[in-house]
C-alpha cells in the first residue's frame, strides 16, 4: 500500500487532519461501489450505488446500505414497478415533507437509460416516479433540491450537456462539455467535473437562462460531495490510461486523487493520492465522523480511511 499525503497549510486547514495509510479498512460490498449518499434521518448510514462493470456475476448491482455504528453492510430490497433490468451509476438523496426519497440514474440497458425516483425505507427502496426523454442520452451524475427538480450530466466525449428537469419540463443548460461526469450544487451555483477537458466549470443562473464559468483544472474528474466546511471533495483519475486498462484487468491498478476545493477562493488542495495498490479508480468520497470513505469504479469494497 502506498499512499502519498500533501501537507497543507496548517492555518488554512488547523481542524482537519489526512487519511493514515497505517489505519485503513476495506468494507466489502457490491460491485463497483461508483456514488455515495449519506443518510442521517433515522439511522446513520452511508447508501451506495453497485453496479458490475466487468461482465461478471450482477446479482450484487443496487442500492447498498453500510451502517456507520455498527459497520454492518446490506443489500437493500429494491421494488420496481415493472420489472427491467437494475444497473444504478449516481444517485442523489433529499429529505422532503419528512420523507426520504434517492433519485438514481439507471442504465436499463445500453441503449435505454432512465432516472428513478425511489422512497427510501429501512430496508428497501420503492419506486415512486420514473423519468425518461429524449435529453436522457447517457445520464451519469446528478444533483436534486427536490423532488420536482433535479439537474444531470449527460457524459459524451465531445458534445456532453447538463439538462435540467423542473416540474415535468426538461431543458439543456449547458452543452459541449468534454465529457461532464459530477455534479453538485451548493449556494445556488451548480459544480461540474469535466474528464476529458480536465476543468471544473460553475454554472449559474443568470436572467433567463445559464452562464458557465472555469473554476479550475483537475484532471480526470469524477464525483463530488460537500464536506462539513462546506467545501467540495472531488476524486480524480489521474492517468487515464492506466484507468482503461484497469476496466479490463482487475490486476493493473489505477492512480487515483481527491481534492478538497474551497468555492469561495477557488483555491484546490490535494488531501488524498494512491498509486493503486490499496484501492484503484476512486470515483467518490465522503468524510463523516472522522473517516473518509472512498469508492469506486470496478472492484467490490470500500475504503474506509482515519482522519487524523
Amino acid at each position: 500500500m502506498k499512499l502519498l499525503f500533501i501537507l497543507l497549510s496548517l492555518l488554512s486547514f488547523s481542524s482537519f487532519g489526512y487519511p493514515q495509510q497505517t489505519n485503513s479498512k476495506e468494507i466489502r460490498v457490491g460491485p463497483g461501489p461508483e456514488d455515495f449518499a449519506i443518510d442521517t434521518l433515522g439511522a446513520e448510514r452511508l447508501l451506495i450505488s453497485c453496479t458490475e462493470r466487468r461482465g461478471g456475476n450482477n446479482s450484487g448491482n443496487g442500492i447498498w446500505a453500510y451502517d456507520f455504528k455498527t459497520g454492518n453492510t446490506k443489500k437493500l430490497h429494491l421494488t420496481l414497478k415493472t420489472e427491467r433490468d437494475f444497473n444504478p451509476h449516481g444517485i442523489y438523496l433529499i429529505y422532503e415533507n419528512g420523507g426520504k426519497y434517492l433519485f438514481v440514474i439507471n442504465h436499463i440497458s445500453k441503449k435505454q437509460n432512465e432516472i428513478v425516483r425511489f422512497r427510501v425505507l429501512t430496508n428497501s427502496i420503492v419506486e415512486e416516479k420514473n423519468f425518461r426523454d429524449k435529453l436522457i442520452k447517457h445520464p451519469n451524475d446528478i444533483f436534486a433540491t427536490d423532488k420536482n427538480e433535479f439537474y444531470f450530466t449527460n457524459d459524451r466525449p465531445f458534445c456532453g450537456s447538463i439538462t435540467k428537469y423542473y416540474q415535468g419540463e426538461y431543458s439543456t443548460i449547458a452543452k459541449s462539455l468534454s465529457y461532464p461526469n459530477g455534479i453538485q450544487g451548493l449556494n445556488d451555483t451548480l459544480y461540474v467535473s469535466t474528464v476529458i477537458s480536465n476543468k471544473v466549470f460553475q454554472v449559474y443562473q443568470k436572467g433567463s437562462g445559464y452562464k458557465r464559468k472555469k473554476m479550475l483544472k483537475i484532471k480526470g474528474g469524477d464525483n463530488f460531495s460537500v464536506n462539513g466546511r462546506n467545501n467540495l471533495l472531488l476524486t480524480s483519475h489521474p492517468k487515464l490510461i492506466k484507468f482503461v486498462k484497469h476496466a479490463r484487468n482487475p490486476e493493473k491498478k489505477s492512480p487515483s486523487q481527491i481534492f478538497d476545493i474551497n468555492t469561495q477562493t477557488g483555491e484546490k488542495r490535494l488531501i488524498f493520492s494512491s498509486e493503486g495498490e490499496d484501492i484503484s479508480a476512486v470515483s467518490v468520497a465522503v468524510e463523516y465522523k472522522g473517516f473518509l470513505y472512498l469508492g469506486q469504479v470496478f472492484d467490490g469494497f470500500i475504503l474506509k480511511v482515519a482522519i487524523k
